[in-house]
């Protein structure tokens, strides 16, 4: 445990080195294409395996994401499924269902306890507000 905590930092200190690097802009370039890529294909990709696809750490992934966006990976991954949501409420007629199925959530009940926790109200009365 203590070595992977020394891992993390020495990843995260050299990732703040690198930050405005084209190196480390590039790779969080790439991850946020990535996730763009896996909302449009209606997978749910996660951090590791993120960070496996583009031959990096988790850890060194995460910070220079940080680092370079400002935004930590994991939620920047949350706000995008949950913008990507409201945009297929307003301008589609699936059924939130369908919509939860597409961005990847294992259940109608995890997506919409998701959906109203991010925008406060559930994603039928948003539905209903925005069309």
């Amino acid at each position: 445990m203590v070595a992977e905590l020394a891992c993390s930092h020495a990843a995260c200190g050299q990732a703040l080195r690198a930050a405005g690097t084209r190196a480390s802009a590039g790779l969080a370039g790439e991850a946020a294409a990535a996730v763009e890529r896996a909302l449009d294909a209606g997978q749910r990709v996660g951090i590791d395996e993120l960070a496996a696809s583009l031959y990096t750490s988790r850890s060194r992934l995460c910070a220079v994401f940080k680092a370079e966006t400002g935004e930590s990976l994991g939620n920047c991954m949350r706000r995008r499924r949950m913008e990507r949501a409201k945009d297929l409420l307003a301008d589609s007629s699936l059924s939130i269902a369908q919509i939860a199925e597409l961005l990847g959530f294992p259940q109608q009940a995890a997506f919409a306890q998701a959906f109203k926790a991010a925008n406060g109200c559930s994603a039928t009365v948003w539905r209903g507000r925005h069309r």
